[in-house]
């Protein structure tokens, strides 16, 4: 692998990123890194605040910049925000530096991985109250229908619906080690 030995590894919430990126560079001995986790440790207050209190544009441009600064490294797995590859730039940015993985689920998989964790504003509505599971699966296909495009640029899909992803690990690690880099296949 080249291209500055660089990992970004996308997809929607619930997908596991981090979990799956936490391994994946331990294995390879390299450093991992969580955007979102940096952007909370620079500003000093989490994603769901920065976006509550300055909107989604200011978001995405520390976004953006902590991308830019994250392309430095070398050796690094990169968990991507569910958004980042929204942006185009974005994603010739990470084309340019790194190979991409997209970590794909089904929507009622993600919802019921979601829909307990608290630090996730998604399942709220306007009023604080909880979203029926009807109202939070049209919320979820919604932003998939949004970011899909970004998703499916990625140079390799792995999907991750199966509790075992020690074969995709194993493949994914293997293929960096070998330096292999097939584009647009499905693990």
């Amino acid at each position: 692998m080249n291209r500055n030995e660089l990992l970004f590894l996308t997809g929607f919430m619930g997908t596991g990123k981090t979990t799956l990126g936490r391994v994946i560079a331990n294995c390879l001995g390299w450093d991992f890194y969580d955007i979102d986790r940096e952007i909370e440790k620079d500003s000093g207050c989490s994603v769901s605040k920065i976006v509550i209190e300055n909107g989604e544009k200011y978001f995405r441009e520390l976004e953006k910049t902590k991308l830019i600064e994250l392309c430095q490294k070398k050796n690094a797995v990169i968990s991507l925000g569910g958004g980042s590859l929204i942006d185009l730039s974005n994603r010739k940015l990470c084309k340019s530096h790194g190979l991409i993985i997209y970590l794909k689920a089904e929507l009622p998989i993600i919802y019921q991985r979601l829909r307990k964790k608290t630090n996730r504003p998604l399942f709220r509505s306007e009023m604080e109250e909880e979203m029926s599971e009807k109202e939070a699966m049209e919320k979820l296909t919604v932003l998939l229908e949004q970011r899909r495009e970004g998703y499916e640029d990625a140079d390799i899909t792995i999907e991750t619906d199966a509790r075992d992803f020690g074969k995709s690990i194993d493949k994914i690690v293997r293929r960096i080690r070998t330096g292999k880099s097939d584009t647009r296949r499905i693990i």
